[in-house]
């Protein structure tokens, strides 16, 4: 999962570099950040939780300079050092930064000002977060409906925001995945037009 979240970061970024104006400020001195959604509940604080249904959702920063992330679009050593880092910062999810996380919620006296230093409309940041397991194994029994399951679970969220990857809700957790992204229409077409990026997929919905 982390290699497939470094896949779409990778190009995904270089697609939006690469859209941008040639009078707006670019610069491969930058930080690039990913900014990636993890359950905590099986990592941290086990018997507080086991009877707890509210949100147990980190948000650890991944923080790479912007010239690998684009690298890792042509070279898979570099793809796999960016996963990596991504797995790093995953496994960093622990008891403490869930503490600090808390003690930093509580402390906020409006939690609608409380925000991550990402700029998800900038091309160098970007949030991916999956959903692949989400409602795969709900089943029904409905009199004269011949089927027991969903042939596919689909998110409807009108507010999706530019710059963010969703991994789609899969039944099959076979080798393929599923995943939104939302672009910019100039960014979302030339990452359409490379090769590279499409010799992954099988297909494409616009």
């Amino acid at each position: 999962m982390d290699c497939f979240k470094a896949l779409i970061w990778a190009y995904v970024t270089v697609a939006r570099i690469k859209a941008r104006s040639p009078d707006d400020e670019n610069s491969l001195d930058w930080e690039a950040r990913l900014l990636t959604p993890v359950n905590w509940r099986g990592r941290a604080f086990h018997h507080e939780t086991m009877n707890f249904f509210g949100n147990t959702t980190a948000y650890p920063v991944t923080r790479v300079p912007l010239k690998e992330v684009m690298g890792a679009a042509e070279d898979l050593d570099l793809l796999a050092h960016l996963a990596s880092s991504i797995n790093a910062m995953v496994e960093a999810v622990d008891e403490d930064f869930v503490a600090t996380q808390t003690a930093l919620m509580y402390a906020c006296p409006d939690l609608r000002y409380l925000c991550t230093n990402i700029c998800l409309e900038h091309p160098t940041g970007f949030g991916v977060d999956s959903w692949r397991t989400v409602g795969v194994d709900l089943a029904w029994d409905i009199p004269g409906v011949s089927t027991t399951m969903a042939d596919v679970v689909r998110p409807v969220d009108a507010t999706t925001r530019e710059g963010t990857a969703l991994i789609l809700p899969n039944t099959d957790l076979g080798p393929n995945y599923h995943v939104s992204l939302s672009l910019q229409p100039q960014a979302m077409d030339i990452l359409c037009n490379d090769q590279r990026w499409m010799q992954w997929f099988y297909g494409v919905i616009r």
